[in-house]
């Protein structure tokens, strides 16, 4: 899954002034590029790290460990993004790098939830 982020960013940009100006400063920053993906490793563009799963954001990137939230993506989530007027996309790992990277070279901020292994 990804997502692409409008122009203004009310909601996120609300919550970037509680916890702080770190975030509201990668807010503005540029979504890293997926470096590569192949089954069970993914490497992002300014991490050092290699990830099994990832989320990436404009600005930045950690580990996401699934069994947090499981690999669904249920149909509220998809409807809440959408009404805060984020372009939201579900698609299978892959194509979803693949979609992710091209936003990413236009320039666009565009964030994901990325599962290698699936």
């Amino acid at each position: 899954m990804y997502v692409r982020f409008p122009e203004l960013l009310p909601t996120l940009l609300l919550t970037s002034q509680v916890l702080g100006s770190q975030i509201s400063a990668q807010l503005l920053m540029a979504s890293p590029k997926i470096a590569s993906l192949s089954w069970g490793q993914m490497k992002v563009q300014g991490s050092t790290l290699t990830y099994k799963d990832c989320k990436v954001w404009p600005g930045g990137s950690r580990a996401w460990d699934w069994r947090e939230t499981g690999t669904e993506v249920p149909p509220s989530t998809v409807e809440y993004l959408e009404k805060q007027g984020i372009d939201v996309r579900v698609l299978q790992t892959e194509q979803a790098v693949k979609e992710y990277n091209a936003l990413v070279a236009q320039g666009v901020r565009v964030g994901g939830v990325f599962h290698s292994t699936c």
